[in-house]
């Protein structure tokens, strides 16, 4: 297994699996698909310093997943991270892969100066919720605290 800070040389497979998610899930359903914009809009996350994205990869050398955290201060003086996607392929390691996406985009947000790591995802592939409740899993296994009544996971870094 490989987990890393993500460089172009990740992007057309972050692309692929990304906009696999986005159209399987129903995200975006009733708009049109463009992989030119999933390029552009990857490439200038990864061109920000104000960004983290990870990528991971099993022992076949095949993307497992990836991770993206946007750093900003919209209410404090403190830098905040805020994660905005978490993907593990549904045919990859699950738990195996997720744990150590989990714990270096944690220690990549912190090198950046957050002091706080907010996450509310909740989205899945149409499988009940189970792998939205694998997720509230892992993180209150990482010493993540839920927010009461506001569906949100916060970490002190």
């Amino acid at each position: 297994m490989l987990i890393k800070e993500a460089t172009l040389e990740d992007l057309a497979a972050i692309a692929h699996i990304g906009g696999k998610f986005f159209v399987e899930s129903g995200w975006i359903k009733n708009l049109t698909p463009s992989k030119e914009n999933t390029y552009k809009s990857l490439l200038a996350m990864m061109e920000d310093p104000d960004y983290c994205i990870v990528a991971a990869y099993d022992d076949e050398g095949e993307l497992g997943g990836f991770v993206m955290a946007g750093l900003g201060n919209p209410w404090s003086v403190e830098k905040v991270a805020v994660e905005e996607l978490f993907f593990t392929n549904p045919n990859g390691s699950g738990y195996g892969i997720a744990k150590p996406m989990l714990d270096f985009i944690e220690d990549m947000c912190k090198t950046k100066g957050a002091k706080l790591f907010y996450s509310s995802s909740t989205a899945s592939i149409d499988d009940d919720g189970k792998a939205a409740r694998g997720f509230n899993i892992l993180l209150r296994r990482n010493g993540w605290a839920e927010i009461p009544h506001a569906r949100v996971f916060m970490k002190e870094l």
